[in-house]
């Protein structure tokens, strides 16, 4: 029965260990996925201070248009208008990192006004097909957790067995004798030596019927628990996997549009050189381009944070 017991508990402390290390590979993703809007973050800041820039230079160009009779006094009014926009988007954006800096910091348990390193580029990395989901079932905490609750449940029926039938005991009781003065005794001062045997017969058998059923209910239970998370498992990888080819395929058409975009752009700008006509299309084209290189920022970032969630949930040690 001992050592019945003593199995349980260390199965159960595997199971523990096994929920720490799921909760250590968490927090690494946590920490990931708050990093990388800081990164996203920086991108924007920089896209919409070179867009301010720009739209100066418009400015420049549609008042000097304007004064030299070659443009309308509607160029120099969009342009104006769409800066404002963009001024106070950036302020915006100015005042958005801080709660990401304190959010992240918070999970590091630093100090609200921590600096915090935010690199200049992200790499993105070519991932075979189905990348680690051989490692999907094999290495997860949780599943390995709860099937070590699972044998310390089948152990602790056989405790609640075998706490429910007869024990036998078997012992030496030693008791020393003074010698007594005042009387005559036969064998007195002598040491007594009595074997003893004993029998304990469980008579109320009812509650140890009940710890054996309590014991295969939570055997079910968890083999319930663990075909649940398994199948969450499955279908969180499929997802976060369609989430990764997706941002990739993303990534390659804004590549696409920025380059054509700059392009249409550089002409448009030419054209209203020469002509002054259409400074609305130049500008239409500079936001769509600010638009598309905003969108690779965020489909970067989109997909750094799938990966980390496939490494967390295929358990991957960092």
């Amino acid at each position: 029965t001992l050592k019945a017991l003593g199995d349980a508990a260390a199965l159960m402390a595997e199971a523990k260990y096994e929920a720490f290390l799921d909760a250590s590979n968490q927090l690494y993703y946590q920490v990931q996925a708050s990093y990388y809007p800081l990164y996203e973050l920086n991108e924007w800041k920089q896209i919409e201070r070179e867009n301010i820039e720009l739209l100066q230079s418009f400015k420049t160009i549609a008042n000097a248009k304007f004064e030299n009779n070659n443009g309308t006094m509607v160029d120099v009014l969009r342009v104006d208008i769409m800066l404002k926009d963009a001024v106070t988007n950036l302020s915006i954006l100015n005042k958005k990192e801080k709660p990401l800096l304190i959010r992240f910091n918070n999970l590091l348990n630093r100090g609200d006004e921590e600096p915090v390193s935010v690199i200049d580029s992200l790499s993105i990395e070519a991932l075979q097909e189905n990348f680690r989901k051989d490692s999907l079932l094999t290495n997860n905490p949780v599943l390995t957790k709860l099937e070590l609750k699972v044998r310390a449940s089948e152990t602790n029926e056989k405790v609640a067995y075998k706490q429910g039938l007869p024990k036998f005991g078997v012992g030496l009781d030693y008791v020393m004798v003074d010698e007594r003065t005042n009387v005559e005794l036969p064998d007195n001062g002598q040491n007594a030596l009595m074997p003893m045997v004993s029998v304990s017969i469980p008579v109320f058998r009812s509650k140890y019927k009940a710890a054996v059923k309590e014991a295969q209910l939570m055997k079910e239970n968890y083999m319930l628990q663990k075909e649940e998370h398994t199948n969450v498992l499955i279908s969180s990888y499929e997802m976060t996997w369609f989430e990764i080819q997706q941002q990739r395929e993303l990534l390659t058409l804004y590549d696409q549009q920025i380059q054509e975009s700059n392009q249409a752009l550089n002409l448009l700008f030419t054209a209203y050189g020469n002509s002054g006509k259409e400074f609305e299309e130049v500008l239409r084209m500079q936001q769509q381009l600010l638009k598309y290189e905003k969108m690779k920022a965020t489909a970067e970032v989109h997909y750094q944070i799938a990966v980390a969630k496939v490494n967390y949930l295929t358990a991957k040690t960092y």
